[in-house]
This record gives structure tokens, sequence and C-alpha cells, in this order.
């Protein structure tokens, strides 16, 4: 299967990943959790995901952006390029996620994906399942479904 599981912190990349899910709410607050984590630590990835938000852009749940670290950098040569995908779980951060929105929001992964060719490691957290509170026994049935067929080497951290 090209999918493990592994626990660490998806942020530093130990699994050398050159895409990373992060998961967001549609209203542009990364206040909290691993969004809070992602906003500290690679501020560029929060000032693109404010301005989706601010111009309504993260509006429906079940699409995917994708925050390329180094053109948001003005092609600096940095030591960590990945790609942030910035994955709605939530449409505001005050509510729970919901499975639905898991599901989509894997459909438009794996579409992303499937136009991303260079693009072989991703790593995954508990989508919904921190703050959302969303139980694991229902995300990772969906998270195999949707991501074991594809050619990815996937981490999740558990």
């Amino acid at each position: 299967m090209n999918i493990q599981e592994v626990t660490g912190n998806i942020l530093q990349c130990p699994h050398n990943e050159d895409t990373i899910i992060i998961p967001v709410n549609c209203i542009g607050v990364m206040g909290k959790g691993l969004a809070l984590q992602t906003k500290l630590q690679y501020p560029e990835v929060y000032e693109f995901y404010k301005e989706l938000c601010d111009e309504d852009y993260i509006t429906t749940l079940g699409h995917v952006y994708a925050a390329n670290r180094k053109y948001l950098l003005e092609m600096q040569e940095i030591s960590n390029p990945q790609v942030v995908i910035l994955f709605p779980t939530k449409d505001h951060w005050k509510n729970p996620s919901q499975l639905t929105y898991i599901e989509n929001g894997l459909q438009g992964l794996v579409n992303w994906l499937s136009i991303q060719p260079d693009k072989r490691k991703v790593g995954i957290p508990k989508l919904g399942c921190g703050l959302g509170g969303l139980d694991w026994k229902d995300v990772y049935p969906l998270i195999t479904q949707y991501l074991s067929p594809l050619p990815h080497e996937f981490t999740l951290y558990v």
C-alpha cells in the first residue's frame, strides 16, 4: 500500500514530502492547532490563504488550494520548497468539520494531484479530527478509498 502512518510533526517533513496538507476554515482564520502552527512557521502561506478568503475564493468546501512556497517567496532559494495544500475542513472556525467536507476535499485533492506529476510524496494530517471533532475511524477509510489507487506516496501523521 502506498499509505503509511507515522507520528511526528508534519511541518517538519521528516519524510521529505514535497506536498503537505493543512486543514483550514473558509473565513481566513488560522487561530489554533495545525493551522496556527502553519501561520507561525510559514507566514507567506498564511498571507496567501488570507488573501484567498478576503477575495471570497475559499467559499466552497471540496476545493483545495495550492500555496507554492517558492513562488510565494518570489523564487528565493529556500530549504523546504514544498507546496502547502490548504484543505478546507470546516466552513467557520466555530463549527465542527463534517465527513462530507473531508470526502469532497479528497476528491479535490485527487484532481489536483492528477495534474501535478512532479508531486509524488504527500503528507496528510488527521483531517477534521483535531479541532474539527471528527473521529479518525471515520476519516481514515475515506482517505484510503480516495488515495490508495493513486501512484503517490502518502504519509499520514496520526
